[in-house]
């Protein structure tokens, strides 16, 4: 019985121990697993945080830049309330020709956006204007009807004669559209067109379409014709370049008065402009010429001439002068080296241009960053 007894008690104490050890087990496997999850929640929380703070951080970066944007564009938008752009008017030096394909407005933006200059440039040089056609371009001479003319209700074209307003005879499209990309008459708007030898009479004539069909108008002799060149560049600072090709009576005080009836047409910045002198004639043929424009216009004049047949300006675009070129230069001619024909200026000189008008731009202080 006592043999019995004693294993029976040796038998409970390993179930004891067992179940000691299982139950210590248990609770050290709850324990690790306690700490595990708590490692993990904290990890999980570490991780949420980081991600969290990376979102903050990135809205953060987001909003600095949408705000550095917001503040460069009203810095922009305010520049161009004061500096809207600069619209070059001009004849065949500004408006280049298939040869040049880089006249010296398009060398002049190509260095303002190279410099981050955001002010646009326009080109409103046209081949072969005279001074008074750039004149009506510009709105300084009203372009008028030079007789009376019905418009049809519909879309015909009717042909028509066009005048300046004091009379004088201007031939626009001849050699480009710029300045009538826009038109109208009696507020109707439409389109002017050139037709060529349009009978054995007239060497050219101009038609005026109606865009739209509406009701039949008689439009009188004098009434004007409204082109988008006369109005949407009013608060531009103008760079001014006429008289190549007449229309001045070679008189450079009436050369002048045109220049200045440009000017009279700008709203804003009304100081800031540049007049490009005339490329031909020499020192001597010109000295009367410059010095009346030189002293009318003084910083704002940049005479053309003087600078392209500068030695240093051949120097610094790397143009070594023939024998030929030398005895121009010597005579203040420009020099052959700078021409692609007996006009027109090569890439070259209008690079020289410019950098030359670029340069003053920022020396005035008529452009900003």
């Amino acid at each position: 019985m006592g043999k019995w007894r004693n294993q029976l008690f040796k038998s409970k104490g390993k179930t004891i121990l067992i179940i000691t050890i299982d139950i210590i087990l248990v609770v050290l496997i709850f324990v690790i697993l306690y700490f595990y999850l708590n490692e993990k929640q904290k990890k999980s929380e570490e991780l949420e945080a980081i991600a969290a703070n990376a979102r903050i951080e990135r809205r953060n970066a987001e909003n600095a830049e949408l705000e550095a944007k917001n503040a460069e564009q009203a810095y922009k938008d305010e520049i161009l309330s004061r500096i809207p752009g600069i619209v070059c008017w001009g004849d065949d030096l500004t408006a280049g020709s298939e040869a040049v394909k880089t006249p010296y407005p398009a060398v002049v933006d190509e260095l303002m956006q190279e410099n981050n200059y955001f002010i646009p440039i326009v080109n409103m040089g046209v081949d072969g204007e005279s001074s008074k056609t750039i004149l009506a371009r510009t709105g300084a001479l009203k372009i008028v009807l030079g007789k009376t003319v019905d418009i049809p209700e519909n879309k015909s074209p009717v042909k028509i004669r066009i005048l300046a307003s004091d009379g004088s005879e201007i031939s626009p499209l001849l050699g480009g559209t710029r300045g009538f990309e826009e038109l109208s008459l009696n507020n109707v708007e439409g389109e002017l067109t050139l037709v060529l030898n349009d009978n054995l009479n007239d060497e050219y004539a101009y038609y005026f379409k109606r865009k739209e069909s509406g009701s039949p108008f008689r439009a009188e002799a004098g009434s004007r014709i409204m082109n988008s060149g006369s109005y949407l560049y009013n608060d531009y600072t103008p760079i001014i370049s006429i008289g190549s090709n007449g229309g001045w009576n070679d008189d450079v005080q009436e050369l002048i008065k045109q220049q200045q009836m440009i000017l009279d047409t700008c709203v804003k910045n009304k100081d800031n402009f540049l007049i490009l002198g005339l490329i031909e004639g020499s020192e001597e043929t010109m000295t009367e010429h410059e010095a009346a424009l030189s002293e009318k216009w003084g910083n704002h004049y940049i005479n053309l001439r003087e600078y392209l047949s500068d030695i240093n300006t051949l120097q610094k675009f790397g143009i070594t002068p023939s024998e030929t070129d030398m005895q121009e230069i010597e005579q203040g001619i420009i020099p052959e080296c700078m021409f692609i024909d007996a006009k027109n200026l090569n890439e070259i000189a209008n690079k020289a241009i410019g950098d030359l008008i670029y340069n003053k731009l920022i020396e005035y202080k008529y452009i900003e960053k």
